[in-house]
């Protein structure tokens, strides 16, 4: 067979370019592929970065349209809470957080969160209203300086009930603060700024033994910025005030703690704010009350009241102001001072008229010829609040153990404060009962002060089933119940109406423990055994959260 040559020379000359080829390939330098590797493996790490971002900006996207929702919902539902402000606005430093709003409720059932991204954290609630929350956020390895939180209120089905498009930051470089303690400053006087706080802006109180000593620190700290607001000497508690108005820029609490290290002998804190315990007010009055509404004495088992019943007793009253000529109040003698200093407005008369008219009514009174002394410490600021301070609550202390009463009734509640806490102290040591109601914020709300003090009997309330009033807090620091609910009282005017709240359960203990005053009982001790060994077991076996040690019995008690 003939064959091409040309053919066989193109033939061959490809079968060698191909082997040549082959060759060569195996002999690529290592650079090269290590090279291409290389940009292979960057390539892949790239679109891993890529896909991150990409699935981060969707859940971001996500997450704002949620919460979209939420604001839209809870616009179109007004009932539901809206939190419409969170202060401080700069950041948080102290951890104290105060949220102002609508419609929140009430702490029983409800958590109060700080939220970012997947973070959930628990506020530690101190007050709870309907229009302010005070809240501590908590020292916690997932906070830290910079970082940004929404605020929310969750139920407990882990819902949110509110809106979550306010919040808070903390302090630090990168969330827009110095890390300078006077970023946390008091809020402007002013709209909203006073009665949202639970102290005075700018002042604080301390308390020296005498006043020497208080000149002394007064002296000390004006070297160091403090002005002077005002001094005073408490001869029958032993102690003298001076109140001071912190430096410009410097926060209440940063001042507090600055002063307790130069002074830890002296006793230092805010000028902390308190309200009435006030419960609710029913419009009409009950069908089923009893003639001339003595259904509360029959509770207690009071017995009879004879008019002079509670002649020679001294009933003390940290309260409002009082109508002296209402009609009720025939045959009783009340002496009151005011003790609300500045341009204030005085709080109405309508709470102290109420709860003397329990002691003094001539129709439902259960000592009508006793003795009151009414010292007003209370104001109303600009939203019609009303609040009363630290310093006129120890001013008005000071004259109601000058007057020598046998107890001292206070139906309201606050913070913590230990220069009040001090004072106190040196009344109980004069011998004077210090009767305090429990509060009216809930089952799971926090302690209310002065009545989770020691030194004082905490008093709650409960209707004529002797159940527990719905909203009176519960605590350990419970110590006897009594009538509450649906209590018949005075109100300026001469007229009457019917209330409840654990206000109005506590002069029923305060009169008890002042009568046990003529069964030849003297000493705190021995009033409260007495008060324990008789009262109506309601709750658990011995004492308990909500009732204490039980509903009071004083057996006939004006006999």
């Amino acid at each position: 067979m003939s064959t091409n040559p040309k053919l066989e020379q193109v033939i061959t000359r490809q079968i060698l370019t191909g082997i040549l080829l082959i060759f060569v390939s195996g002999f690529v330098p290592f650079n090269v592929a290590a090279k291409a590797a290389g940009q292979s493996s960057a390539m892949a790490k790239a679109d891993k970065k890529y896909q991150q971002k990409k699935r981060k900006k969707k859940r971001s996207r996500h997450r704002r349209k949620k919460n979209a929702r939420q604001h839209s919902h809870h616009l179109r539902n007004p009932g539901l809470a809206k939190i419409n402000s969170v202060y401080p606005q700069s950041c948080v430093l102290g951890g104290t957080v105060i949220i102002q709003g609508k419609n929140l409720g009430t702490h029983h059932g409800q958590t109060l969160l700080a939220t970012s991204g997947r973070k959930r954290i628990k506020l530690s609630v101190k007050y709870w209203s309907n229009s302010r929350i005070v809240a501590v956020v908590p020292k916690n390895s997932q906070i830290s300086a910079g970082q940004s939180f929404s605020v929310g209120i969750q139920n407990q089905k882990h819902r949110f009930t509110s809106n979550t498009n306010a919040g808070f930051s903390i302090c630090g470089s990168s969330g827009g603060g110095s890390g300078d303690p006077r970023i946390a400053r008091t809020p402007p006087q002013g709209a909203g700024g006073i009665p949202d706080l639970d102290y005075v802006p700018g002042q604080i109180v301390v308390m020296s033994n005498n006043l020497k000593s208080a000149k002394r620190t007064r002296i000390a700290l004006a070297r160091l910025g403090f002005r002077l607001h005002t001094q005073r000497s408490f001869r029958s508690l032993g102690l003298a005030m001076t109140v001071f108005i912190v430096p410009r820029g410097m926060a209440v609490p940063e001042a507090v703690q600055r002063v307790r290290k130069r002074f830890p002998r002296l006793t230092v804190d805010a000028n902390s704010l308190y309200g009435l315990h006030q419960g609710i007010k029913r419009p009409r009055a009950p069908r089923d009350r009893a003639p001339r509404d003595t259904r509360q004495k029959q509770m207690i088992k009071w017995g009879m009241v004879p008019r002079h019943c509670g002649r020679g007793l001294r009933f003390g009253l940290l309260d409002t102001g009082i109508e002296k000529t209402h009609s009720a109040f025939r045959g009783g003698r009340i002496i009151s001072k005011n003790f609300v200093t500045g341009n204030f407005e005085v709080a109405p008369k309508t709470h102290a008229t109420g709860i003397a008219s329990i002691w003094l009514s001539n129709r439902t009174g259960l000592a009508p010829s006793a003795n009151v002394y009414v010292a007003g410490v209370f104001k109303r600021d600009q939203k019609r609040q009303v609040k009363t301070t630290t310093a006129w609550l120890i001013n008005g202390l000071n004259w109601l153990v000058s007057q020598r009463v046998d107890v001292i009734n206070m139906s309201f509640g606050g913070p913590q404060n230990s220069a009040f806490k001090q004072a106190l102290n040196r009344a109980q040591a004069k011998g004077l009962i210090l009767v305090a109601s429990a509060g009216n914020n809930g089952p799971s709300a926090p302690p209310v002060y002065p009545a989770a003090y020691n030194n004082t009997v905490a008093v709650t309330a409960v209707d004529k089933r002797f159940k527990i009033y719905s909203r009176a807090n519960h605590g350990s620091y419970i110590d006897f119940a009594a009538p509450g609910v649906n209590i018949s009282v005075a109100k300026p005017g001469n007229g009457r109406k019917f209330v409840s709240g654990t206000s109005y359960a506590a002069p029923y203990v305060a009169a008890a423990v002042g009568m046990l005053k003529f069964k030849r009982l003297s000493g705190y001790r021995a009033k409260m055994g007495y008060l324990q060994r008789n009262s109506v077991d309601l709750g658990r076996r011995g004492k308990d959260n909500a009732f204490g040690w039980g509903l009071i019995q004083v057996r006939n008690a004006c006999r």
